[in-house]
């Protein structure tokens, strides 16, 4: 295999950028979608071996041409030198009267068209004399061709054949395009003229067939991209008039032990942010560069991780706006008024029952004070989402009446970490997160022959190591970690070794969390296979729908049938259960 240096990687890069660019998704910023279209349809353009996409996005890291982060890639515009730009411009350029033109142009020297991947696609490029002269075609050149690409003409100037072209006349060319699959079919073409006493000269095209699947199409825009811009907003008055939040949908037994703070951050520290550097007092800007960049140790654990939340909470705050819409009709459901929220379903933005938002109408957007009602979210469908506003808004209301919405985010996740962070110290868990040695011996007095409930992770040695280091208690007190990229067993792994610890130690408490209600649910289906549900207990939010739930874990969940409502059971009754399951949020209640 291939090994391609930086610069040869960088090359192929820019490549892969432009490419974004002519197929309308230089928006795009997911690196896993990115890995996608790299892997699914720019590497296979051509024959030629080229650089993974892992290999790109480093070679574009290291030249400052993208910001590669976990989950996301972000790239630079390039800004091309004068002497570039001009370059490209006279490459395209119209020459001598000589056009180069086809139904399909989409400006700057680009012809692209449609193709269906197995049907073969032909398009018709015209070379037209516009001048007083004749002027000879000296041949039509096909350079960086996709193989899915042919270009033929009657009198073979595709095949470096001269002919004539008197003035008014008009040549076709026909480019075609053979595909078995979808993707970008590419390739930069050059005409090549000459014309007596002048020198010869060249016009180019980048012409690309792009074959997209259904579900491409389907996932396109559905209108023009219209970058955020942060509204400058001026002072003015407002006037908040309260909603109807939802039933309380929860019986809470549970005790509270520790109070949760709000946590807000400092007024100053979003001035040092705004002001930047280079502000006449740049000390607080210093003293926060200092914290960020020092290294994570017991004695900063609060204050490093607090910072860190402060300032994602200011981003949240800048990035909820992207989802704030305006002249939105709603539409009149009994007592509901009910939104459309595109994108909703998919979490952009986050909405969830008992959140809240605010709307005003869009006729008044300019008037001082502002009437803003704020409205708590009912239930979510799809993208409807089912608002309780005042009596006041309720009664105004008429059909095609107009709002402008402000979105809001729930800072319960983040005040649980404050709190984390805070107690983290206070309660003595340096040597878990610090850990400095670990103690090497085994819980148990014997060896440790467990009777596997997954006979297949007996195959896998590492799986079957992890298990049993995590059984043994070898690692303690640090935890044990389990990693590795998706698909290689780290969830089987968990589940085995929390049914190991059920049947090694039964007087074991298992408190097994997750990021999302799905992976809790993934790890409660899992469980409940081979432990008798009257030991495994669900723990869900109230904000979540009850028909969200699997059937097969409802049983052991905190619903209660009777009440219609979610419960939180007392720490007693909790402590009943020998593994609880819920969300890293839910677990902070």
């Amino acid at each position: 295999m291939p090994r391609f240096s930086v610069a040869e990687a960088r090359q192929w890069g820019d490549q892969f950028v432009q490419f974004l660019q002519d197929t309308g998704r230089e928006q795009e910023s997911r690196r896993d979608a990115l890995r996608s279209i790299y892997n699914l349809e720019f590497r296979g353009r051509t024959d030629t071996k080229i650089p993974n996409f892992s290999c790109i996005l480093y070679a574009l890291r290291v030249t400052h041409r993208a910001q590669v982060h976990t989950e996301s890639v972000h790239f630079k515009k390039v800004r091309e030198a004068p002497e570039a730009r001009g370059a490209q411009a006279e490459f395209i350029r119209e020459k001598h009267g000589i056009e180069i033109v086809s139904e399909h142009d989409k400006g700057n020297g680009h012809i692209r068209f449609p193709a269906v991947a197995g049907e073969p696609q032909t398009v018709t490029i015209l070379v037209q004399n516009r001048g007083a002269e004749a002027v000879t075609l000296r041949q039509c050149q096909a350079r960086q061709q996709s193989r899915e690409l042919s270009f033929t003409d009657e009198q073979g100037a595709t095949q470096g054949q001269s002919l004539l072209l008197h003035p008014g006349g008009t040549y076709p060319i026909q480019v075609r395009c053979l595909t078995t699959c979808n993707g970008y079919f590419y390739a930069v073409v050059v005409f090549e003229f000459t014309k007596e006493p002048d020198e010869p000269f060249s016009i180019g095209r980048y012409i690309a067939a792009v074959a997209e699947s259904q579900m491409a199409k389907d996932l396109g825009p559905s209108a023009p991209f219209q970058p955020y811009q942060a509204s400058l907003q001026r002072p003015v008055t407002v006037i908040t008039e309260d909603g109807v939040p939802p039933d309380s949908s929860l019986k809470n037994e549970l005790e509270r032990e520790i109070p949760l703070g709000t946590y807000r951050y400092a007024k100053s520290l979003k001035d040092t942010i705004l002001l930047g550097p280079n502000a006449s007092d740049s000390s607080s800007w210093a003293a926060m560069w200092s914290l960020l960049e020092a290294p994570l140790q017991a004695e900063n654990y609060r204050q490093k991780f607090q910072l860190l939340l402060h300032l994602e909470e200011i981003q949240m705050e800048v990035d909820i706006r992207r989802y704030d819409m305006q002249d939105v009709p709603m539409v009149q459901d009994r007592t509901m008024l009910v939104l459309d929220v595109p994108g909703v379903a998919e979490n952009r933005p986050s909405v969830l029952k008992g959140d809240h938002l605010f709307a005003h109408l869009s006729s008044e957007r300019d008037c001082s004070p502002l009437v803003q009602y704020k409205g708590y979210v009912h239930s979510v469908e799809l993208e409807k989402v089912r608002l309780g506003f005042s009596s006041k808004l309720q009664k105004k209301f008429v059909n095609n009446l107009r709002f402008d919405v402000t979105f809001t985010f729930s800072r319960l996740p983040l005040q649980v970490q404050h709190r984390a962070a805070t107690l983290a110290m206070q309660r003595g868990l340096s040597s878990l997160l610090f850990p400095s040695a670990s103690c090497h011996k085994s819980l148990f007095t014997g060896t440790f022959q467990p009777q596997w409930f997954d006979h297949k992770l007996q195959a896998n040695e590492e799986q079957c190591r992890a298990v049993t280091h995590i059984v043994t208690g070898l690692s303690r007190p640090a935890p044990y970690l389990i990693f590795g990229p998706p698909g290689t067993g780290k969830t089987v792994t968990l589940v085995e070794a929390i049914k190991q610890v059920w049947t090694c130690f039964k007087d074991a408490r298992i408190l097994a969390c997750a990021p999302s209600n799905s992976a809790a649910d993934l790890l409660c289906q899992r469980l409940i296979k081979d432990i008798p549900p009257r030991y495994v207990y669900r723990l869900i939010a109230s904000s979540r729908s009850y028909r969200e739930v699997p059937a097969d874990i409802r049983p052991c969940c905190n619903w209660d049938d009777e009440q219609s409502c979610y419960v939180y059971p007392s720490k007693e009754d909790l402590g009943r259960y020998q593994i609880l399951i819920t969300t890293l949020v839910t677990a902070g209640r």
